[in-house]
């Protein structure tokens, strides 16, 4: 993406039970600290899973352009 930078990273595999949601205590601390890690830099994390078809992680950053001034 032009303006941000989008990682995911996905399986096919078992996929995870229960509900995904931000304010679920099933999220486990890795997945937690995934979401509060990716807050704090000013993006986000959204996590989709299946059981049975797999997981899919996706982290969306913004993209901090800065100005070059001209130099004489």
């Amino acid at each position: 993406e032009e303006d941000e930078i989008v990682l995911r990273i996905s399986d096919n595999g078992k996929g995870m039970p229960g509900s995904l949601s931000s304010g679920n205590r099933e999220l486990g601390l890795g997945l937690l600290n995934m979401k509060e890690r990716a807050a704090a830099c000013g993006g986000m994390l959204t996590i989709e899973s299946q059981p049975g078809r797999g997981t899919a992680v996706e982290a969306r950053f913004p993209v901090q352009r800065t100005r070059r001034l001209a130099t004489a």
